[in-house]
């Protein structure tokens, strides 16, 4: 019986440690670090910025939205092709989809889907210039799992182990 309880120690012991392993796993997430409410906020809350080639130069309002590093609304002079809006918005996040880029043409009501390697590879033809009041929308990859899916996973993999353990362990008795 002694043996039974020490074997049960030793495995809660174990499973209390994967437990918080798995915990801090979570927080820190794909980016290595411990996300506040506050950075999390900052990095998904869109913003406005100015490019300007020249003074009084007229500029246009585009939205860049989704998968960029600095989502928001940008005042680009007119003109700006596909690549240089998205260079100005810091490029594309680690998630992001290159393959799908929704463009909607505020003037002619057009809804496009864009990719931005045949933009790279052939400029001319396939790097549109944005008008006025477009929005792209870079669209962002969803993993395969979770972090809250593989804890769980982690979790009851802990438990059937402990579970078989103790099996193995009374059995030896």
């Amino acid at each position: 019986m002694r043996k039974l309880l020490q074997s049960w120690l030793v495995s809660f012991t174990l499973l209390a440690f994967v437990w918080q392993s798995s915990l801090a796993w979570a927080e820190t997430g794909a980016r290595g670090r411990v996300s506040s409410v506050l950075d999390e906020a900052q990095e998904t809350r869109a913003a406005e910025f100015v490019m300007r080639r020249y003074p009084g130069e007229k500029l246009m309002p585009v939205r860049i939205l989704g998968g960029v590093q600095r989502p928001g609304t940008y005042y680009l002079p007119e003109g700006t092709d596909l690549l240089t809006a998205i260079a100005l918005s810091g490029g594309l996040a680690p998630n992001a989809d290159s393959e799908e880029i929704r463009w909607n043409q505020w003037s002619t009501q057009k809804y496009s889907t864009l990719a931005l390697e045949d933009a790279m590879i052939s400029p001319k033809e396939r790097n549109p210039a944005l008008g006025a009041n477009d929005v792209l929308m870079v669209e962002e990859k969803t993993p395969l799992l979770s972090n809250n899916t593989l804890l769980l996973l982690t979790a009851l993999s802990s438990i059937v182990g402990i579970v078989v353990g103790a099996v193995y362990v009374s059995r030896d008795k």
